[in-house]
């Protein structure tokens, strides 16, 4: 009987400690057998030991009988002695080896972390430190100090002699200067020549610092003026006849230095080409010498304010290249990832990193911590600066760093990212009316949370906790079609949060309205588009800046543009037309050549050597090889009595019908 006594005793204790576990999920707490090493411990603690409470009849000598080794077992640190529990009474033996047996299946069963199934909470906090880690209410003060105080290396603002004038080509060439100008028309020169070398029938002139000039305000000039294809703007037929593009280049030369352009030497493209697979390889080489002198330049003309935006941006190529990711955000979901540090007042592009490489983060910290810390630079930009990123970068280790390089920063942080606190503890209700706020400070983080339209979870180094200013919010009436303006408290965090962290958003909405990007193959060339974008928008960024310091009105970024086409057009003392302008000649001038000279192939191989596909029939999806081209256009066309695609090539650009002449010996 006493036997099964203790059993209802113990029964009851886990029905008591299962209605616990039950009320402490519900209520999001912790019951108080969760804070120590086992349930024998808290039951203990309780005076509910089903062992001690036991009411066992044992015969004086079975105590000796069933014993066991003398030697006592260690004792469990954390478990209290019994004999401390009932003063100087001892717990009863077992009695035989049967209650030995029914005294391990209750040790056992005591050992059930939670009978009922129910999940509990991976991260629980300290019983001990319960009221720090308590969430806090909007009302509640908060006790941190100023922030550092703001020490930029160089005054914020244009570092430029304020007293001159320069016209829009002078501050262009600040960021695309002469020096990276020559370098490319030299790689370009090359880069023709090893075409020629391998056979290609090209008809080249050597490509001048004017002359690249001019092929950059063609393409403004095109992005100003949009049209299907590029051979539009050389087309005379009434509704594209345009006589500016056709003033400033032949249409077959600028797409002969379009197609032949090349940043980097070919050289050197060979050599890094052979180390492919290795770490000596960059996978950048190829628009290397732009990239150092835009960062370069960047940072040397234009200091940013306290406030600097970090995020990341997409440009826009879809074809296969291993530095191609995908961002599924952005409008442009496959491209290059460029890392990217904004003045967010001006959208001014003050530094960038392009993401290439899929290795583990070096810190290994990961790739958001990697990037901000790449970005900032205390000998550039110096300290108590303020830097706004969002959820992707944010995390307190990340935080926690840049306070001790004396950098201020502020994010929206993930739930579930590594550092963000755990605690349950008067946190915000599932259904918080708008304008609900909760915070908790764990040294300099401060960690926020506030109701909008949905939960708004904020970190900052910046901030106080206080709410200092209202929004107004439109919200719909219950029951009615209209909607009220309701006012409610914004913690000044999430206010300047949502005024900063959009700066590299600013700054591609000013490259992507009049972007001079053009399909292309090479991906280069995709980056070389995006780059000029970049040098120009700076460029009118400080036109804008200096025309504030003089009280002056600036233009717009259309005005500026037309204003710096019409000077990099005009650059240096250059012949308009360096070649036959295939579009200006009369029908008589356009003659039909054989692509080989007959006089050197042998006599049975006149009729296929030489022969390239017909661009008139590629265009319809036929390909067709010919031997004959045009000798102005230099364009392989048919030219047979059921195909003439030499008469439908020419009026369908020219808007003319060629007269078919042989070219003169």
């Amino acid at each position: 009987m006493s036997v099964v006594c203790g059993k209802r005793l113990f029964d009851e204790v886990e029905a008591t400690e299962e209605d616990e576990d039950r009320g402490s999920e519900s209520e999001g707490c912790f019951s108080s057998s969760e804070s120590v090493d086992s349930l024998e411990q808290d039951n203990l603690n309780r005076g509910m030991d089903p062992l001690l409470n036991m009411d066992i009849s044992v015969p004086p000598d079975a105590n000796v009988a069933c014993r066991g080794p003398t030697t006592p077992p260690p004792a469990d640190p954390g478990v209290p002695d019994s004999g401390s529990l009932e003063g100087n009474s001892t717990a009863p033996s077992e009695s035989c080896p049967g209650s030995q047996e029914r005294n391990k299946r209750t040790l056992r069963s005591s050992k059930t972390p939670n009978p009922t199934g129910a999940k509990r909470r991976k991260c629980a906090p300290k019983p001990d430190s319960s009221a720090k880690d308590r969430w806090r209410d909007a009302s509640d003060p908060d006790s941190r100090q100023p922030g550092r105080i703001f020490r930029p290396s160089r005054s914020p603002g244009v570092q430029l002699d304020t007293h001159r004038s320069y016209s829009y080509l002078e501050l262009f060439q600040l960021f695309f200067s002469p020096g990276v100008v020559r370098t490319i028309c030299a790689n370009t020169n090359r880069n023709a020549a090893r075409k020629i070398a391998h056979g290609l029938v090209i008809t080249w002139l050597p490509l001048s610092e004017a002359e690249m000039y001019r092929y950059l305000g063609l393409l403004i000039s095109m992005a100003l003026l949009k049209a299907h294809e590029v051979r539009d703007h050389w087309s005379q037929k009434k509704l594209y006849d345009s006589p500016f593009c056709r003033s400033v280049m032949s249409q077959s030369r600028f797409r002969l230095i379009a197609s032949t352009l090349h940043l980097s030497d070919p050289d050197e493209d060979a050599e890094n080409e052979a180390k492919r697979g290795t770490p000596e390889y960059d996978g950048l080489l190829a628009i290397r010498p732009i990239i150092d002198s835009l960062k370069n330049a960047c940072k040397a003309f234009y200091h940013p304010r306290q406030q600097l935006s970090i995020n990341e941006r997409t440009v826009a190529y879809k074809a296969q290249l291993s530095v191609r990711r995908y961002a599924k955000t952005k409008p442009g979901k496959w491209g290059f990832k460029l890392f990217v540090l904004v003045d967010p007042v001006n959208g001014y592009t003050c530094d960038f990193n392009i993401y290439c490489s899929e290795s583990a983060s070096p810190t290994g910290k990961g790739l958001g911590y990697d990037a901000v810390v790449d970005l900032l630079s205390v000998p550039y930009l110096g300290t108590g600066y303020h830097v706004y990123v969002d959820n992707f970068h944010a995390s307190a280790a990340l935080f926690r760093d840049l306070h001790r390089r004396k950098f201020g920063a502020c994010g929206t942080i993930r739930v579930d990212g590594q550092g963000f606190p755990c605690s349950r503890a008067n946190d915000v209700p599932k259904q918080a009316a708008r304008g609900t706020g909760r915070w908790l400070r764990e040294g300099e983080l401060l960690f926020l949370k506030w109701v909008d339209a949905r939960e708004v979870r904020i970190c900052s180094t910046i901030h106080r906790a206080d709410a200092g200013d209202a929004v107004e919010r439109r919200v719909r009436n219950p029951g009615r079609d209209n909607c009220a303006v309701l006012k409610m408290p914004i913690p000044t965090a999430v206010r300047e949060y949502n005024k900063y962290v959009g700066g590299v958003d600013l700054a591609d909405s000013l490259i992507n309205r009049y972007n001079i990007r053009q399909k292309t193959a090479k991906w280069y060339k995709t980056l070389f588009h995006h780059f000029v974008d970049v040098a120009i928008v700076n460029a009118f960024l400080l036109h804008k800046e200096l025309a504030k310091l003089k009280n002056a009105r600036p233009l717009t970024q259309k005005c500026f543009r037309e204003e710096l086409c019409l000077q990099l057009v005009d650059f240096g003392d250059f012949v308009i037309k360096t070649e036959p302008d295939a579009c200006a000649l009369g029908p008589a001038m356009h003659l039909v050549t054989s692509i080989v000279d007959p006089a050197t192939v042998a006599p049975s191989l006149k009729a296929t050597a030489g022969r390239k596909y017909c661009v008139h029939c590629m265009a319809s999806r036929k390909y067709m090889k010919t031997n004959w081209r045009c000798l102005t256009c230099n364009v392989p066309l048919c030219v047979i009595a059921d195909r003439n695609c030499f008469v439908d090539w020419h009026e369908r650009n020219f808007g003319e019908h060629p007269e078919i002449k042989k070219e003169e010996a």
